[in-house]
């Protein structure tokens, strides 16, 4: 059964999760707001909207990545011990493992951080602080717990993919868009890049629960009661038991990306002439990437060692992210652009030098 927006007020009902009172009142709207998934908003007045979240094909992989998701929901809501990881996430619903259907709690006015970074123009402390505060409340005592956990089959335990996607062959062109394709052949085309992403792949240590996928786009800031922002991660499709740094780099490879994103590529310009006429620039961004930092080694609890260390390991891994994010920015297109080559290029800088790219990108000493 695949929900529609006309059938899921018949799957919402048998499931016990709206009432026919609310629905003949008139007290649901449904919209949907699909892209990879059959996603469902349910907006009500009387009570708390719902979100709907079902996937849209039975492929494995994709079967694999709801029941991640799934499972690390209701393990996380099913022991108080959890309790700073749940306050993180969208309240949970209901994980419905035959249909593959994850119903949480909407979240009311809110918007995610590309979208809330390009209302304001700017890039305030404050958010960076909480995403800080946030991922270090995960990446420490509480995140530690699971390496103990008996629900250890919970988590595959991987290294991302784009650590070891070099390593593919021509064979594997037919499943690439022809734009993947050429980012394979010029990943090819530089050992150096290729050695770097090796040398990540082999320092990957298990030391945490990860998120796996950050990017402005799985954080969504609201106005809570008190009209005072909070924030909450979503998509923990990739969830795991992994590296810390992969998460941290993600947090810098996203402020990276936004200003990548702001430059303007016109056909006349290069690329260093496009970093130059960026609406936003990096430069902006330091004391929002330095409140985070700051905030997330606190909330770590990280003596000066741990801190050089985590800085810059997680430059190296938000470097390999901006791969990840190439690869994804090409997924339909017919060839690589100026957008992607720099980002590969800002990638293969900071895997050479990461602590010239902590100063000059960042704002952060190493």
């Amino acid at each position: 059964m695949f929900l529609t927006a006309t059938n899921i007020v018949h799957y919402l009902l048998a499931k016990g999760l709206v009432t026919t009172e609310s629905v003949v009142d008139g007290d649901f709207i449904v919209s949907e707001a699909g892209r990879r998934n059959r996603n469902f908003m349910i907006t009500r007045n009387q009570s708390p909207g719902i979100f709907v979240k079902q996937i849209k094909n039975f492929e494995p992989e994709t079967i694999a990545t709801i029941q991640q998701e799934g499972s690390c929901y209701r393990f996380i809501n099913s022991s108080p011990l959890y309790e700073p990881i749940k306050r993180l996430m969208p309240p949970f619903i209901d994980y419905d493992d035959t249909r593959y259907i994850l119903t949480l709690e909407l979240l009311p006015g809110s918007e995610n951080l590309n979208e809330y970074h390009n209302r304001l123009e700017s890039f305030p402390d404050s958010i960076g602080r909480m995403i800080g505060e946030g991922i270090g409340t995960y990446h420490s005592d509480v995140g530690r717990m699971f390496s103990n956990t008996p629900n250890q089959t919970l988590f595959p335990k991987k290294a991302p993919w784009i650590l070891s996607f070099h390593q593919s062959n021509g064979a594997m062109f037919q499943q690439l868009s022809q734009g993947n394709s050429k980012l394979l052949e010029l990943l090819h085309q530089y050992p150096e890049f290729q050695s770097k992403l090796d040398e990540l792949r082999n320092e990957w240590q298990y030391d945490s629960l990860i998120h796996g996928d950050i990017k402005w786009d799985n954080f969504i800031v609201f106005n809570n009661e008190d009209e005072k922002p909070e924030f909450r991660i979503i998509d923990w499709e990739l969830v795991d038991f992994g590296d810390s740094c992969w998460d941290v780099g993600g947090v810098f490879q996203a402020y990276l990306f936004y200003w990548i994103l702001s430059m303007p590529f016109e056909n006349e310009d290069t690329i260093s002439r496009s970093y130059q006429k960026a609406k936003f620039k990096i430069e902006e961004m330091h004391p929002s990437i330095k409140a985070f930092w700051d905030s997330y080694t606190k909330s770590c609890r990280m003596n000066n060692v741990e801190k050089l260390r985590t800085l810059s390991r997680s430059i190296r891994f938000g470097a390999a992210r901006m791969v990840q994010t190439a690869f994804e920015y090409l997924f339909y297109s017919q060839g690589l652009n100026n957008r992607t080559l720099a980002l590969l290029q800002v990638s293969f800088n900071i895997l050479k030098s990461p602590e010239k790219a902590a100063s000059a990108l960042l704002g952060l000493k190493l």
